[in-house]
């Protein structure tokens, strides 16, 4: 531990130099030639010597930290579901990742994304995103004609979930090690019964949960001490659901694709009757979820 020592003798019959008492009081400078406050020297001027700051067996125990200045956390979550719909996200090109990565990043899932501001320069930063999920993904569209559902023609759509971060005075960029594409689970039943029977669906067997990581450091292999800045840091998941589509003429046009064995209970006739098709779309559900920041110093 360096001495503290006042910048001016303060002596009888001599005009107080105020900035000389301020300095004596707390100096933020860090040059060991400056360390002059008595109370600046405390706050973060020892140095961690056994000889000199304490006995031998000295231990940094917890009333010797201020709270949050070697680790840094924060959370976020929440538990209601969200629905999201292809009838929301707009069509892209399959190879337009670009437009791919700008639409995600415009819809984040609420819940899926934290801000923490890191006061200190960190050694390394942990990113965590959670969520629980199920899909509606189709195989196969209705073109009118049930067994061409899994011909080739009969089209896919995506549907992805992205990772977007940034650091301090940064704009987001995604993670591309954390984009997520999720399964099928929609199929249409090989029938010519009329009314055409409902999708068969494993979703509710497909469904799970994820939890993904991220570690940002600086250091490097030349540089081992280098430091992340400062600063605000946040990280959120955005989605992206394709629409439908079906081949025409040679081109992809929107396509609608319909359940029509919707039932209603009619009271005049005492049954069940077959009521107007439904329009279907593909969905990612989101259930509870949470983002979660480690900061070490």
């Amino acid at each position: 531990m360096k001495l503290a020592i006042p910048a001016t003798p303060f002596n009888d019959g001599v005009v107080l130099d105020p900035d000389a008492l301020n300095k004596a009081l707390y100096d933020p400078s860090l040059a060991p030639i400056s360390a002059q406050g008595l109370y600046s020297e405390l706050n973060g001027g020892c140095d961690l010597r056994s000889i000199q700051n304490g006995s031998t067996d000295f231990e940094l125990r917890q009333e010797h930290l201020q709270p949050e200045q070697a680790v840094k956390t924060r959370y976020a979550g929440n538990w209601y579901s969200l629905d999201n719909f292809s009838n929301v996200s707009g069509t892209l090109n399959d190879a337009d990742n670009d437009k791919l990565r700008q639409i995600a990043r415009s819809q984040a899932l609420p819940g899926a994304g934290v801000r923490v501001y890191v006061p200190f320069e960190a050694s390394a930063i942990r990113f965590n995103v959670s969520w629980f999920w199920a899909v509606a993904r189709f195989l196969g569209l209705d073109d009118g004609r049930p067994a061409q559902a899994t011909l080739a023609e009969s089209t896919t759509a995506e549907i992805y979930t992205l990772v977007f971060l940034r650091g301090p005075g940064e704009r987001f960029s995604e993670q591309k090690h954390l984009r997520r594409k999720y399964p099928q689970t929609f199929f249409r039943q090989e029938t010519t019964t009329s009314p055409e029977p409902n999708p068969w669906t494993s979703e509710s067997a497909q469904c799970s949960a994820i939890n993904l990581s991220h570690l940002e450091t600086a250091a490097t292999v030349a540089e081992p001490d280098n430091r992340l800045a400062a600063g605000f840091y946040e990280i959120f998941v955005g989605f992206y659901v394709r629409p439908l589509k079906r081949p025409t003429s040679g081109a992809l046009t929107d396509a609608t694709l319909v359940t029509n064995n919707n039932f209603r209970y009619d009271r005049a006739a005492g049954t069940a009757q077959v009521e107007k098709t439904v329009e279907v779309y593909q969905r990612l559900s989101i259930g509870c979820r949470n983002a979660r920041v480690v900061a070490f110093r």
